[in-house]
């Protein structure tokens, strides 16, 4: 049922997506953070990694994979990560906090 779910929203979000240049960014973007809320942590980086190519994606991208270093217990890449985030989108709110 959870399997069935996580298809239905990763679909609705590339149907979602699918007009949004480029959609594969945004697609790793959520496939990292399902990966992550499941405590798929080298899945979640793998996927952030890939949307790091995107300049759109990349802060989010940055700051997510902070996130991933930070659990894995890897302060000084998150802190690099974080670093990165905010340089690449420094008015953001939602990742500069």
């Amino acid at each position: 049922m959870k399997t069935a779910w996580t298809a239905a929203t990763v679909a609705a979000v590339v149907a979602f997506c699918a007009s949004c240049a480029p959609a594969a960014a945004r697609l790793e973007l959520v496939k990292g953070n399902i990966s992550f809320s499941r405590g798929g942590h080298a899945e979640a980086a793998a996927a952030y990694i890939k949307a790091l190519k995107d300049p759109g994606a990349a802060p989010y991208a940055s700051y997510a994979l902070g996130n991933v270093y930070f659990a894995m217990g890897q302060n000084e890449a998150a802190l690099g990560r974080y670093a990165e985030a905010e340089k690449n989108a420094p008015k953001n709110r939602e990742l500069v906090y």
